[in-house]
């Protein structure tokens, strides 16, 4: 015969009686009431947690109106940039009593509208995005959003929507940093070299790199670029190969990532035909012990986990405190490792 478990729920009824306090001034002290003192509540939730009581979640949500769930939207949830971005948004939101709700991008590629209406199903308090689109639809969806209260921080620079804030690595002037010391060098001929999740006009890497060597005298005379959307990534190398055999001059890359720029080093010494005293510099500082690597590999490094725990506390000031929407730039580091 199966005996079918049921938990027991430690009641404010049982927390009251053990406090010796009222079953309501259990409950202003577990809600943080300001009619209740600091060391009251200190000591109802110190005995609360001896007892092991777990918050009536739904009975919060019914009367507060509030669920304490923020909804995030990430390409993907693989790769150390955005798994880190995703562990620390779920950490910080932990530590502050609140649940993550992660969904990646799904397999339209018309909009992001899809996606927020499988997260605002569950009655989010906020959402954390990286959006796909800068297109008129997607902008006005959350435009919309933002402006029925909807707390919303964009994980890119793409937006400028009233209400909303957004949290970004300064990737536009770690790529600054990395022309200027690539142009130190004596290189005047680089290439960019990637592939993005976004549309190729909207690629922050990209558009950085651009404008970088168009707008800054750093000495770079010729630039160029190799670029392929995310599901067409394996299609780079034999390109870059094919290019740099037929432009000689062209002496160094910066690359998305640091797979990217250290595959690209190892085929061009397996190529006779190429620079043997070509350059890539990577982006991510991905590698967590560069000594084991056979070629050392410069990197233009950000911070992924204070991006995750910066966003995560922008969108609960917006919720909690009523904090004015704003752009916050992470900024990047050129690491050094190759001369």
């Amino acid at each position: 015969m199966h005996r079918h478990f049921r938990m027991h729920h430690v009641t404010l009824k049982e927390i009251a009686a053990k406090t010796g306090l009222s079953i309501m001034g259990v409950s202003k002290a577990l809600r943080d009431s300001h009619e209740i003192s600091e060391a009251t509540k200190e000591y109802v939730r110190k005995i609360a947690k001896q007892l092991g009581y777990q918050p009536n979640r739904i009975a919060s949500i019914l009367s507060s109106g509030k669920t304490r769930i923020i909804g995030v939207l990430l390409p993907n949830f693989y790769g150390h940039y955005w798994a880190s971005i995703l562990d620390s948004i779920g950490m910080e939101l932990r530590a502050n009593g609140y649940s993550m709700l992660p969904i990646r991008w799904s397999e339209n590629f018309d909009t992001d509208i899809d996606d927020i209406k499988e997260l605002l199903a569950f009655r989010p308090d906020g959402l954390i995005v990286s959006p796909r689109f800068t297109n008129g639809q997607s902008t006005k969806f959350y435009a919309k959003l933002a402006s029925e209260g909807l707390k919303i921080v964009f994980l890119s620079s793409f937006h400028n929507i009233k209400g909303t804030s957004t949290v970004c690595s300064d990737e536009t002037n770690g790529i600054k940093k990395a022309i200027t010391y690539l142009s130190s060098k004596g290189h005047k001929n680089i290439l960019y070299v990637g592939s993005s999740p976004y549309n190729k006009d909207d690629d922050p890497r990209l558009k950085g790199f651009i404008n970088t060597v168009k707008t800054t005298t750093s000495g770079i005379e010729r630039y160029d670029f190799i670029w392929t959307p995310l599901e067409k990534g394996g299609e780079l190398i034999p390109k870059v190969i094919n290019f740099l055999n037929k432009e000689k001059t062209f002496s160094a890359a910066i690359c998305a990532s640091d797979y990217l720029a250290m595959d690209i080093m190892i085929e061009i010494k397996r190529h006779k035909n190429t620079p043997n005293f070509f350059v890539a510099i990577g982006f991510g500082d991905v590698f967590s012990n560069p000594s084991y690597l056979k070629i050392p590999l410069t990197t233009i490094s950000h911070n992924p986990k204070l991006m995750g725990t910066t966003a995560v506390k922008k969108i609960l000031a917006m919720i909690e405190n009523g904090a004015a929407s704003e752009k916050i730039l992470i900024p990047t580091e050129l690491i050094i490792r190759a001369e």
